[in-house]
């Protein structure tokens, strides 16, 4: 199996959000036309209303998932909690450890 590198993965990601986005829209118009028009028969009305409800909240939910992904940095590598506590704290630098203390001079007791 060909393991798509982290660039790849995220168009690919970017680009199904963004699709099924464009189809959840698709959807609602649809719906909404066939509610205007007073349903074709099939479908109780009631039952239109509220899947415009269902299409509404799965499109706010690819939203998020495509901001997410727009906001997912895949150029940085992850960093670990400890890593970041470090640079935080400035301890990251090579030197961190490097410091002149005459311990003799330090109160004691």
């Amino acid at each position: 199996m060909n393991k798509l590198s982290k660039e790849e993965l995220c168009n690919r990601a970017h680009n199904k959000a963004f699709s099924k986005m464009i189809n959840i829209k698709d959807d609602i118009k649809r719906v909404n036309k066939e509610i205007k028009e007073g349903g074709n028969g099939s479908v109780p009305l009631e039952l239109l209303r509220k899947s415009i409800v269902n299409l509404d909240n799965d499109l706010q939910v690819w939203n998020h998932i495509a901001k997410l992904i727009e906001t997912d940095d895949f150029r940085q590598p992850i960093k670990n909690n400890v890593e970041i506590l470090h640079n935080i704290m400035g301890l990251s630098g090579p030197d961190y450890m490097d410091y002149d203390v005459d311990f003799d001079q330090l109160p004691i007791g």
